[in-house]
């Protein structure tokens, strides 16, 4: 009886875990219109170069997933809110733009990374949060989206080396601010 009760789980609170679902489906968004936009930026930014060829990749991905977001969203029953993605989509471009202006190259390649270890994070949160609600066919979205996902940002990650390689052209700031304000 005693190990019966040791053994015993509460069954998972829906309200709390619909409410994580949620939060990480608004932040699954943010971050995966980050990447599509962020990716594509510091891939031109890099010019035909090996980092480069990855973030195109992962940017193709990212938008694959914007896509299906709102029909697995409505599958969820969760909000889908227009605005909220628009105003996301503003905030973004704004905030990785001028940060552009301000980095070397290889440090906004680095923090490009980070975001795209974020985005890593929501997702297996999310898988484990479907696990635990017992939403078999979201699981397996998060399982299959991280099966993609993974090794792309592992190769991304195996291209710093690039950098050390270029010294040169890693150190650089892609433009000036004088540039980028038309002085």
């Amino acid at each position: 009886m005693l190990l019966d009760i040791l053994r015993f789980k509460p069954g998972p609170r829906l309200g709390a875990h619909r409410a994580l679902m949620a939060d990480l489906f608004r932040e699954l968004h943010q971050a995966e219109s980050w990447a599509a936009i962020q990716c594509v930026r510091e891939a031109t930014r890099l010019g035909d170069v090996g980092p480069a060829a990855v973030l195109r990749t992962i940017a193709v991905h990212a938008a694959q997933t914007l896509n299906e977001l709102p029909l697995l969203a409505s599958l969820e029953g969760l909000p889908t809110s227009g605005i909220t993605r628009a105003l996301d989509n503003f905030i973004t471009r704004m905030s990785a733009g001028t940060r552009d202006l301000l980095m070397r190259e290889q440090m906004s390649y680095r923090a490009t990374l980070l975001g795209l270890h974020r985005g890593l994070d929501v997702v297996r949160l999310l898988g484990h949060t479907a696990v635990e609600t017992t939403n078999d066919d979201l699981a397996e979205w998060c399982a299959e989206w991280l099966l993609m996902r993974e090794p792309l940002i592992r190769v991304a990650t195996e291209e710093l080396a690039w950098f050390a390689q270029n010294a040169d052209a890693g150190a650089r700031a892609s433009t000036s601010l004088g540039e980028a304000l038309g002085s």
